[in-house]
């Protein structure tokens, strides 16, 4: 590395950039709230596994009117495959997780169900199961049903962008929360 480029990387650790540039976190926020939510909630789950937490379940907020199955109020894992995706998080020891760490079934909803519907203004709307989303969770309880199912899962139906890998150092930081129950 040359003296300059040394002292432009030293100069940037100062200012609290880094070489990815000062707005880092916010890239990696911005891709996991649009495509990554289900890489990053595969790198938590994995996370957690390898902690011993194996209580963690994948949840799915998705588009209802894309759902062609019979059971609206629970349907089934594979037939999310044909489900559009609003949103995918982790659940675990009663509350939801995703790339901002700890989060709200009213947070997500507001978040990543768009608005939408003839006759409703923006004034009155209120997120309503079933016309603007259907939500469904699932126990992810091994390494095995991680790998062979769920990533396959998330790789096949999300506009993934990076890796899982990528994910990793922050889904450490929150599942150390999440087992000193700090989040």
């Amino acid at each position: 590395m040359s003296n300059m480029k040394l002292i432009m990387e030293n100069w940037r650790g100062f200012l609290g950039e880094s070489s990815q540039g000062p707005d880092a976190r916010q890239v990696e926020i911005n891709q996991a709230e649009n495509g990554d939510c289900g890489v990053f909630a595969v790198a938590l789950i994995r996370e957690l596994i390898d902690d011993g937490i194996t209580d963690a379940e994948i949840m799915m907020i998705g588009d209802p009117a894309t759902y062609t199955g019979s059971n609206l109020n629970s349907p089934n894992f594979d037939e999310w495959y044909d489900i559009d995706i609003f949103h995918i998080a982790v659940y675990v020891a009663g509350q939801y997780y995703d790339i901002n760490g700890r989060t709200s079934s009213s947070i997500m909803l507001k978040k990543f169900v768009p608005y939408g519907g003839s006759g409703i203004t923006p004034e009155n709307w209120k997120v309503m199961y079933g016309r603007d989303f259907i939500s469904e969770s699932y126990p992810v309880s091994s390494s095995k049903v991680l790998d062979d199912v769920v990533e396959d899962f998330v790789l096949a139906t999300t506009n993934v962008q990076t890796s899982v890998g990528n994910y990793s150092q922050t889904a450490k930081a929150i599942a150390s929360k999440i087992e000193n129950k700090n989040v």
